[in-house]
């Protein structure tokens, strides 16, 4: 028992209590300190007589020595001794001694009148003292009232559910016992509702399913005070909490009493019809901030069933894809999301790359933060160049990895010294429709992302990628396939929560901002996000400020290994490629698969593109060699010209120079 104690175990026989968390003790008290502070502000009848009879004396004497007018006209000298001073400075010197003589005069009588108010102010600062008392008196009946009448709307509310449950007991076969009397009248007997509990966030209905008379309570026994034929499982069973629920308009549980002679049908009257939170106060959500699961970079789902905080980290859930129509909170969502990171990990542990193809709107709050790899990309085509250089760590992490013999960040920065500590880096992207719209990148984007998707999770960079047009020629295959977190708000038909999801959630959810599912494979969740507000984002840029300035080595190297392909691997060499491996063609598909691997795709393209506008109306010299385009399907071929050379074509420009 000891040991239990000092574990802070209950005892043998004792029931589990939640414990609060100590970073949550302060609402408590502030509850606590509010309630105290109204009650010690309310007023007996007498005291309040005394009060206002003091009051009205007081006043009278402020009426009597014009205190009012004292206040106004001392603000008057004050203006007009300063206006004196401004005009003494650019006044010539026959008009400077009036000046001074009403100078003078002003702070006089400006003395005078402070000496007045001095001496009547105990007087205006017990007048002051009384209406404040007053005041407060007044706003604690108002919240007395407005408690009063919020207690009776909550026990009309109850009496509406009562008659609602005792109708689903009349309408049930197994839930009430009818019979016909001698007169052959229809009889009908239903289990008690006992008592009701109405609780500050929540209404209990007592069953009474056992009973004492006199005798009993005497002989410490007890009989069963259900009707004939009702039985406490029938009363208890998934059924029964379903027609409940469908009756009361709202999620209706389970409760055992203490003694287990009765139990309770408990509906919470906070939460909506699906028994969540309408809106959950990102604020509040932050006080159960997982810290146990730091390392693991954690981040809230919001509040689900029962009231019961979620969240997730990317280690556990590496890639995110996030679905829902218009006005559906998925902004909103993604912006606390960003917060939570930014607020609870330094530069060091967490960086962010902010793709907003809404023209930067999104993201417009988190411009210039220390947490951003690199700034925000707003356009189309600066997507490609972005993701290259990510592309670019994930190759460099990955030769780090095999070197080092680790598997996972994890592992890594487990073992690395202080200055080789590698951040995780988030790529979040908003609108990914707008980027799959651009036909001359979408191949290339698509291949990049990919190829993070897949090789990512490993060295920590991952994937949130946002869309509110879910089609399928948005959402390709290996988004679902490597996002182990789905996500989705309200979709307005089952096929686009089909596409998301793979189930009809997200169409079947009501339509509140913020009410979004998370799918674990064949496990779902459905949480009422948080919302964030301007000033809390503002609180996080704050927070994120303070931070050191973050090592960017890590993308410089990248940056500067891009930077290097170019002379590697240029227009030379794509030429050479097509006439020894493809008969003079041009086609960056097939050339993909016969340059170096560190050459991307994009970079090729760019370089063939390049080729084709030099050779388009004239030649393309190769090693002293001239050759014409000709357009083969969608492709260009290198046509070699015998007949043409780098010697006939300069001299045919001299002569045409000379004749000229």
């Amino acid at each position: 028992m000891k040991q239990a104690e000092i574990e802070g175990l209950p005892g043998p026989g004792e029931p589990l209590r939640p414990a609060m968390d100590p970073s949550n003790e302060h609402l408590m008290e502030e509850s606590l300190k509010a309630r105290l502070d109204r009650i010690r502000a309310k007023l007996s009848w007498r005291e309040r007589w005394r009060l206002k009879k003091r009051g009205r004396q007081l006043r009278h004497v402020l009426i009597r020595v014009r205190w009012n007018q004292l206040i106004l006209e001392r603000q008057t000298v004050w203006e007009s001794y300063q206006q004196a001073k401004a005009d003494l400075l650019t006044a010539d010197n026959d008009a400077r001694p009036a000046i001074i003589q009403r100078g003078r005069t002003l702070a006089a009588r400006g003395r005078e009148i402070n000496a007045k108010i001095a001496f009547h102010q105990p007087t205006a600062n017990a007048y002051a003292d009384i209406l404040a008392r007053l005041s407060a008196h007044d706003a604690a009946l108002a919240a007395e009232r407005e408690e009063a009448e919020n207690q009776r709307a909550f026990e009309r509310e109850a009496l509406v559910w009562q008659a609602q449950i005792k109708a689903v007991f009349r309408n049930s076969p197994r839930l009430h016992h009818s019979w016909t009397d001698s007169e052959g009248r229809a009889q009908m007997e239903i289990p008690q509702i006992e008592h009701v509990h109405l609780l500050t966030d929540r209404v209990m209905f007592q069953v009474k399913t056992s009973a004492q008379s006199i005798m009993e309570r005497f002989m410490r026994r007890w009989h069963l005070a259900l009707p004939y034929g009702v039985d406490v499982i029938d009363l208890m069973s998934d059924v029964t909490l379903e027609n409940l629920s469908a009756a009361c308009n709202r999620v209706v549980t389970v409760e055992r009493s203490k003694k287990g002679t009765s139990f309770f049908y408990v509906i919470s009257r906070l939460d909506s019809p699906d028994g969540i939170p309408d809106k959950v106060l990102f604020n509040r959500v932050w006080d159960w901030y997982p810290r146990e699961q730091h390392s693991k970079t954690p981040w809230f789902a919001g509040m689900s069933a029962n009231r019961k905080i979620e969240h997730f980290n990317f280690e556990d859930y590496p890639h995110l894809l996030i679905g829902g129509a218009t006005k559906g909170g998925k902004s909103n969502f993604i912006n606390q999301m960003i917060a939570c990171l930014v607020q609870a990990n330094s530069p060091s542990e967490v960086r962010l790359v902010l793709i907003d193809l809404k023209g930067g709107v999104e993201f417009t709050h988190w411009s210039g933060i220390k947490h951003a790899l690199m700034p925000i990309i707003k356009r189309p085509e600066d997507v490609l160049s972005g993701m290259e250089k990510v592309r670019a760590m994930l190759d460099k992490r990955l030769a780090l990895f095999e070197q080092k013999k680790v598997k996972n960040l994890a592992s890594y920065n487990a073992e690395a010294a202080p200055g080789e500590f590698l951040p995780r880096v988030i790529t979040v992207i908003d609108e990914m429709a707008t980027l799959m719209e651009q036909d001359d990148i979408k191949g290339q984007v698509d291949k990049l992302l990919n190829v993070v998707a897949s090789q990512g999770r490993a060295v920590g960079i991952h994937l949130v990628i946002c869309t509110q047009r879910p089609s399928a020629d948005v959402i390709m295959g290996w988004m679902k396939t490597n996002a182990s977190l789905l996500i989705s708000a309200k979709m307005p038909h089952y096929n686009a929560s089909l596409i998301i999801l793979g189930t009809d959630s997200a169409a079947k959810l009501p339509s509140i901002p913020g009410r979004m599912v998370f799918s674990r494979g064949r496990d779902e969740v459905v949480c009422q996000t948080p919302f964030i507000s301007d000033s809390e984002i503002a609180r996080a840029v704050a927070i994120s400020s303070e931070y050191d300035d973050p090592d960017n080595s890590e993308i410089d190297d990248a940056a500067a290994w891009l930077s290097r392909l170019s002379p590697k691997f240029g227009r030379d060499q794509v030429i050479q490629i097509a006439l020894e491996s493809l008969d003079g063609k041009l086609s960056p598909t097939r050339m993909m698969e016969l340059v170096p691997p560190e050459v991307s795709e994009h970079h090729l393209r760019r370089m063939i593109s390049a080729i084709v506008e030099e050779g388009v109306g004239a030649y393309v010299d190769h090693c002293g060699q001239l050759y014409r385009l000709s357009k083969v399907g969608k492709t260009y071929k290198l046509n070699l010209d015998s007949n043409a050379s780098i010697a006939t074509i300069a001299t045919t420009d001299e002569e045409l120079e000379v004749s000229t």
